[in-house]
């Protein structure tokens, strides 16, 4: 049943929904910046300031990992005692993450082989191991015995899907925990995969296991989605997200100066980096929710939640899944060498970041349009039904 505070949140939510499209485009304009900046022939990239910068950009995934754990949990909190609740939640979740990331898969293992495309010893491993990326394994598939070389494919990078795997992973899983669960019994537990991510991630060090495992495995990274799940269960329990909102501009404060402690000491803020595959997870856990709760709340910094409602910014947002999907695959085809020949580098690297987000933008529009869309709108026939004497709360998925 969904109770006065988390109807009020709903209602009151439609504005705060709009922050979280914004905040979705500052999630896919980080990640697009980092790979296009990596692809990007700087001529000294590790001395580079701007390459240091976008370099940054990773910690987007990060932030999509601590809206999806808040979204989904909210959705699941909001719908408990619909009669289709499994069924409704898993369908709807379909429809939204299988159009395209299958088709994305049909044209690069069944259709682009037959003509030539997968002539290279990485590409070939890829391919001997495609299972992975069917089953929504790819995560697990990096730490293989000869995982590493995921990393190392140079034409068609499929590294970027390992998150939705990790998000595939949550969304199997969750339904049952909150299914079984109270709300109080909810945040024990993200507690405790809090405290047990960060655990795994130094046992991992500890035992010098490979770094991706760190990166890439879920109970690595379950911490950004239980932060999210736990700013969930505050946005529908009286009272709570407003007392949050002073724990927020601290945390979010020493998550920032954190970050530049790493930046100045380390040139620049890596994933690989000892700091970050360790404490510093946990670190962007923090920030990014002190940033989505600040979002939610407004409380003392409304003009946080003014610039995540920027249109430019909630566009990213609307089609942030058509761009994590298909920009990595688009930009073999986007070479940076004009850009270097015709520019100085900061001049350069900049233009061919303008010009390729664009052409990724176009693209996502195009899935939007041909293939997104049109299976979103099979929501309506799967809608979740309302428990005798409850009113249904108009939560999609």
């Amino acid at each position: 049943m969904v109770d006065t505070a988390a109807a009020r949140a709903l209602n009151d939510g439609q504005e705060r929904l709009v922050a979280l499209d914004g905040l979705r485009g500052l999630a896919i304009l980080l990640v697009m910046v980092f790979h296009l900046v990596l692809q990007y022939p700087f001529a000294a990239s590790a001395g580079s300031l701007y390459y240091q910068l976008g370099g940054i950009g990773w910690i987007g995934v990060d932030l999509f990992f601590v809206l999806s754990g808040f979204l989904i949990t909210g959705i699941l909190i909001d719908t408990k005692e619909s009669p289709n609740f499994f069924s409704a939640f898993f369908v709807r979740r379909a429809l939204r993450i299988f159009p395209l990331y299958y088709a994305a898969l049909i044209v690069i293992f069944l259709i682009a082989p037959r003509f030539g495309v997968y002539d290279t010893p990485e590409l070939r491993f890829v391919l001997d191991r495609q299972i992975y990326f069917w089953t929504y394994m790819t995560n697990w598939g990096f730490v293989e015995a000869r995982g590493a070389r995921f990393f190392n494919v140079d034409w068609l990078a499929l590294v970027h899907f390992w998150s939705l795997a990790v998000e595939e992973q949550f969304y199997v899983a969750w339904p049952f925990v909150v299914y079984l669960f109270s709300r109080r019994g909810l945040v024990r537990i993200c507690v405790l995969l809090v405290v047990g991510a960060l655990a795994f991630r130094l046992t991992i060090v500890g035992l010098g296991l490979p770094q991706g495992a760190a990166y890439t495995l879920t109970p690595a990274r379950i911490d950004t989605l239980a932060v999210g799940a736990l700013l969930a269960i505050a946005s529908r329990t009286e009272g709570v997200l407003f007392h949050l909102q002073k724990a927020a501009t601290w945390c979010g404060a020493g998550a920032l100066i954190f970050l530049i402690f790493v930046f100045f000491n380390h040139q620049g803020v890596w994933f690989a980096d000892r700091w970050m595959h360790t404490i510093g997870f946990s670190v962007l856990a923090v920030g990014w929710g002190a940033m989505l709760a600040t979002c939610l709340s407004g409380g003392p910094y409304p003009a946080v939640r003014l610039v995540f409602e920027a249109r430019w910014l909630r566009a990213f947002g609307k089609y942030s899944y058509g761009l994590y999907v298909l920009h990595h695959l688009m930009l073999p085809f986007l070479p940076a060498t004009p850009f270097v020949r015709l520019f100085p580098e900061p001049l350069g690297a900049t233009f061919y970041i303008i010009c390729s987000i664009a052409l990724f933008l176009a693209a996502a529009w195009l899935s939007w349009v041909f293939i997104e869309n049109p299976f979103l709108r099979l929501k309506c026939f799967f809608g979740y039904q309302s428990a005798p004497g409850v009113q249904p709360s108009g939560v999609t998925a």
